[in-house]
């Protein structure tokens, strides 16, 4: 006899919050090889829902998740010093993923330059996704021009072009957006334009919107109306109150 949907769900509950307890304690090795792992939280998951497989389902993710949160000092040394040791190579993308967010979370520049300088040599693609997950979270207002990232916007990897697109969010070279608006410009891709919206919401000037309200006046596709006009509205907001003029 199969368990209620109640009980499925109680049983579920708990074994996330067992796992978030044994993330909590792990030490960054064990934390590292868990975001490997690709385990589901709960057999129960296979047993009763394994038409609704979904990414935090599994281990990892909320490895992932815990991982995003690192900032202190030690982390940073040591997570600095794994990165090269032939041991834990396997695991080199999962660090990156680490000290990328940990960029966020102390506002660290000069971790940002160190990774900026590792993504310029790097040459493996799920390396420099992860490289790349945190950095459009990093601070407001960078000033410099982030060559390393820039490059990878002419990947012919989908994934690691979209991914560039949103490290550039925050970024406040001027070259930046004039960049951005040519990519969207002569973009055939929808994923790229939208990606392209999402970074100017946080950069874009009245030259943003001019290009992203003439492309909603001519585009047919609903969906993507809908993403530049939000995109319109939340650099109105911000030009706004930045007192900066909307034309």
């Amino acid at each position: 006899m199969f368990p209620s949907p109640v009980k499925i769900t109680v049983q579920l509950r708990k074994a996330r919050q067992e796992l978030e307890r044994k993330l909590l304690k792990s030490d960054l090795i064990g934390l590292l090889r868990l975001m490997d792992s690709d385990e589901l939280y709960s057999d129960l998951l296979q047993k009763h829902q394994s038409r609704l497989i979904s990414s935090d389902y599994f281990v990892s993710w909320y490895a992932r998740k815990r991982a995003s949160l690192l900032y202190t000092d030690f982390d940073k040394r040591e997570l600095t010093r794994l990165l090269d040791h032939p041991d834990y190579q396997h695991l080199q993308r999962h660090i990156y993923y680490a000290l990328s967010h940990m960029c966020k979370n102390r506002c660290d520049q000069q971790l940002y330059q160190f990774l900026l300088e590792r993504l310029q040599h790097e040459e493996h693609i799920p390396n420099k996704l992860a490289l790349l997950s945190g950095m459009g979270e990093i601070g407001k207002g960078r000033k410099e021009f982030p060559e390393a990232i820039v490059s990878q916007m002419n990947s012919r990897n989908v994934a690691l072009k979209l991914q560039a697109i949103g490290a550039l969010r925050n970024c406040k070279h001027p070259n930046i957006e004039s960049l951005l608006i040519r990519k969207f410009k002569y973009s055939r891709s929808y994923k790229v334009k939208m990606a392209i919206c999402f970074t100017l919401e946080t950069i874009g000037t009245r030259h943003s919107l001019t290009v992203l309200r003439e492309s909603a006046q001519h585009t047919t596709d609903m969906h993507f109306k809908g993403i530049l006009t939000q995109s319109i509205e939340k650099i109105k907001s911000r030009v706004v109150k930045a007192n900066l003029s909307v034309a």
